[in-house]
Formats: structure tokens, sequence, C-alpha cells
């Protein structure tokens, strides 16, 4: 009886080595796979209600000096109102970071809000510390799987639920992360400025900002 099974003598033969140019290939194909089915999910979406609870907000371009305390906003985490005339750079921030930034992060991240970002805000307060690194790890797989453009993860600490996502004039508030949902609220909102007329809001240039997600476009 001939086995099936090779020994340790035997070396593949090179016709069943998987050669460079067949990896390239399937890798081409695996990104094709995803840009396809994302276009596909936008275009889903656009036809759809639009993704999460709809609040009323402030009008666009309320700008306020750097370092100012804008003061308390009609939503928490906010969603529209008065912010400083720059904004962060996207992509995921540690509270560690995020300790470092100036005085009175919401006004810059209103600002993100006005020009198209959609913001991430997390709370690891009430999770175990294993709970608390899985949810970082499923924000910033979410983050990555979009290119990580127009998009912020933020820690804040008032949150009632431990993951909250804003766009100008919406939010989703989830109990627990819910990939399929976020995805699809980034989908709706992201790009979707305030006043597509109004004067791009540029990005704050600081060390140590979110890591992971890419400068964003002013």
């Amino acid at each position: 009886m001939v086995s099936g099974v090779r020994g340790p003598q035997q070396a593949l033969p090179e016709n069943e080595l998987p050669s460079p140019r067949r990896w390239r290939r399937a890798s081409c194909g695996l990104a094709g796979l995803m840009v396809v089915a994302g276009a596909a999910l936008s275009l889903i979406l656009s036809f759809g209600p639009p993704m999460g609870e709809s609040v009323p907000t402030s009008p666009p371009g309320q700008l306020i000096a750097a370092g100012t305390d804008p003061g308390p906003y009609s939503t928490d985490p906010p969603t529209s109102g008065v912010h400083f005339p720059v904004g962060l750079r996207s992509g995921f921030y540690e509270p560690e970071s995020a300790a470092t930034l100036p005085r009175f992060a919401a006004g810059y991240l209103v600002a993100n809000l006005e020009r198209g970002d959609v913001i991430v805000w997390y709370n690891c307060a009430t999770l175990e510390s294993g709970a608390c690194t899985d949810l970082k790890g499923q924000i910033r797989s979410a983050m990555d799987l979009l290119g990580g453009e127009h998009i912020i993860a933020f820690p804040w600490p008032s949150l009632e639920q431990p993951v909250v996502l804003t766009a100008w004039g919406r939010i989703l508030r989830l109990p627990s992360f819910d990939l399929k949902r976020a995805i699809g609220f980034i989908f709706a909102h992201r790009g979707r400025s305030a006043n597509a007329a109004s004067t791009p809001t540029p990005s704050l240039p600081l060390s140590g900002g979110g890591e992971g997600g890419g400068a964003a476009s002013p």
C-alpha cells in the first residue's frame, strides 16, 4: 500500500510551491474584493435611513480661540457646537496620549466633527482590564478596515456606555462594540461636513497624537 503522507525526506515538487506571483495575485484579489464590498455597503447605506440618532445642531462655523473653555455641549459626547479653529489628527488616542493634549479637547474634536470626521468615543472605566483591551482592539480593527482616514478614537470618561460614535448632528450609543453597526455609521457619515462651503479645518500638528490612523486631510 502506498501512503499519501510524504516522509520527512520528501520535498514538495516545484510546481506545488506557491510562487511569489501567485501570492501577489491573491493579495491583489483580496484587496479588490474588500474595495468592492465597501463600495457595495456604501451604496446600500445611501438608500437606507441615516444611521444613529439625529440630534439638533448648532450653526456651523462658531469659532472660539484655542484654549478657551467651550462650556457645556448639548450632548455628551458633543455632536456640534462652538469649537477651535483646528482639529486633531485622525487616529487612535490612548488615555496617555490624550492626556498630553492641550486643555479642552472637546473644542478640537468638535472642529473635527464639523469637517466631516467621525469620532469613536470609548470609556473603559466600567470594564475589566481584559475587556478594555478587547474593546480597544475591536475599535482599531474597524479603523484599519476603513483605512483610518477621518476617524478618531478618543477616551471619554463621562460616557455611560463603553462606546459611542458621533458625527455632526448624529450619535450612536452602543452597550458593547458592534462592528457591523460601527462600520455602517462611519460609512454613512464620514466625509459629510456640516457646511461643504466652509473653509476646511486644519489638523493640530501635535507630537504624540493619534497613532495608527494616519493624519487626516485638512
